[in-house]
C-alpha cells in the first residue's frame, strides 16, 4: 500500500499487489529458485548430520564439549531436514485446493521436539553440577 498526499491535503492511496508488478514468467515466480532452496537445505541436512554422527561416534579425540557440539550439529540437521522437507512440499502441492495430510507431516515437528527437548536436556546438565 502506497500513501501520498497531495499539495491540497488530500490523502491518496494506491494498492499494488505482487501479481501486477512481477509478470507471469519472471524468475521470482519461477518454482527453480524454490527447488534450489530445498537442495541447499537438504545439503546442510545431510552434512550435519554426517559431522555430528562422526563426532559422537568415529572421532577418536572427542571431549564432553564436542559430544556436546555434535549434538546440536543433529539438532541442525533435523531443523535442516525439516525445512528441506516443508520446501518440497510447498513446491508439490501449490496449486492444491483440497487438504492434504499425511503422517510424515507430524513426524517432522515431533522429531523437532524430542531433539529441542535432548538439546535443552544437554545444556543444562553441562552447566548444572
Amino acid at each position: 500500500m502506497l500513501r501520498k498526499t497531495g499539495h491540497d491535503g488530500r490523502s491518496q492511496i494506491s494498492l499494488v499487489s505482487l501479481d501486477e508488478l512481477v509478470p507471469e514468467d519472471h524468475l521470482v515466480r519461477n518454482s527453480r529458485i524454490g527447488w534450489i532452496y530445498v537442495y541447499g537445505m537438504t545439503a546442510v541436512a545431510v552434512s550435519a548430520l554426517y559431522m555430528g554422527l562422526y563426532r559422537i561416534f568415529l572421532d577418536a579425540d572427542k571431549t564432553t564439549d564436542s559430544v556436546a557440539f555434535a549434538w546440536f550439529l543433529i539438532f541442525i540437521s533435523i531443523l535442516s531436514g525439516a525445512s528441506a522437507w516443508y520446501g518440497i512440499r510447498v513446491l508439490r502441492y501449490k496449486k492444491r485446493t483440497d487438504r492434504h495430510r499425511v503422517a510424515i507431516d507430524i513426524a517432522f515437528p515431533a522429531l523437532l521436539l524430542m531433539s529441542g527437548i535432548v538439546s535443552a536436556f544437554m545444556a543444562l546438565s553441562s552447566i548444572l553440577p
